[in-house]
């Protein structure tokens, strides 16, 4: 970042039409500032910045080079944005959080009907909220909602490469690894963890401190508490179990035609000795 506590507005004669504009601030001069656009106390904006009109910046944030905030967006203060993220419009974005490079927030949702073998677009209206404290990865996704708002809760923590589908809600302090999916209208509640490469439907909910193990498929909702592990996802002993019986299958094979091919000898023996009576 460019911080600097001796930079106020560093346009450089350029003229911007800025709503409001607290001292000991850092603009760089190549940043592009909408109409209307309210900037907080201590802001660094760096260089290829583009802001919308009508956004408003918390005090203390920190955005770095090549980011686009879309128009009408709320960023709260202490929140730190690292180059060539997108904020779409109209998103709400709390205190303290981190979004880290190539994050995308509030893209459009994957809404389409399907009319005469025809896939026609839904309009994708909402928005995405999130909430204070929250940690999110370099390329994560994180759809608008098609109506109301997709979620994600205060301290959650959201690692590289996730996807997070419109209007699914992520509880308080849940952890969701690398390339996990969860598909649109998903709720998971607070406290849990969502494994690498996870995959959870759509349209279920996921209670709390629930445990998905990294490549489980989630086909059906998750009481609080369980810990689950498979595709489809099974009661954690019960799948280690089922592995442990599937590493054994080629030995269980082989003896089994041993016995199989040991009957058949037995029975064409009989045959003989019966044939010679």
């Amino acid at each position: 970042m460019l911080r600097s506590s001796l930079a106020t507005l560093a346009n450089n004669g350029h003229r911007y039409e800025i709503g409001v504009v607290a001292q000991d601030n850092f603009i760089h001069h190549t940043a592009v500032i909408g109409k209307n656009v309210s900037i907080g106390n201590d802001v660094v904006i760096n260089a290829f910045v583009v802001i919308d009109d009508g956004a408003r910046i918390g005090d203390r944030v920190e955005i770095g080079h090549h980011v686009s905030v879309g128009p009408h967006t709320r960023i709260g203060s202490g929140t730190v944005i690292l180059p060539h993220a997108t904020i779409r419009e109209r998103i709400r974005i709390g205190r303290n959080v981190t979004i880290n490079s190539g994050a995308i927030i509030g893209s459009d949702g994957f809404g389409f009907a399907n009319n005469s073998g025809i896939n026609h677009k839904i309009p994708q209206v909402g928005t995405v909220e999130i909430e204070d404290n929250v940690w999110i990865g370099s390329n994560v996704t994180i759809d608008r909602a098609t109506i109301g708002a997709t979620r994600v809760k205060r301290g959650a923590r959201i690692d590289n490469l996730v996807q997070i589908g419109h209007n699914v809600e992520v509880g308080e302090e849940t952890v969701i690894r690398p390339q996990a999916g969860i598909a649109g209208s998903t709720i998971i509640g607070s406290e849990s963890y969502v494994g690498d490469k996870a995959g959870i439907i759509g349209h279920i909910e996921v209670g709390n401190n629930v445990t998905i193990h990294p490549f489980s498929g989630i086909t059906k909702g998750l009481n609080d508490g369980q810990s689950v592990m498979g595709a489809p996802a099974r009661p954690f002993e019960m799948e280690k179990s089922i592995q442990v019986l599937v590493q054994d299958l080629p030995e269980m094979l082989r003896e089994l035609q041993q016995l199989r091919r040991q009957l058949a000898d037995k029975e064409n023996a009989n045959k003989q000795t019966s044939d010679k009576q």
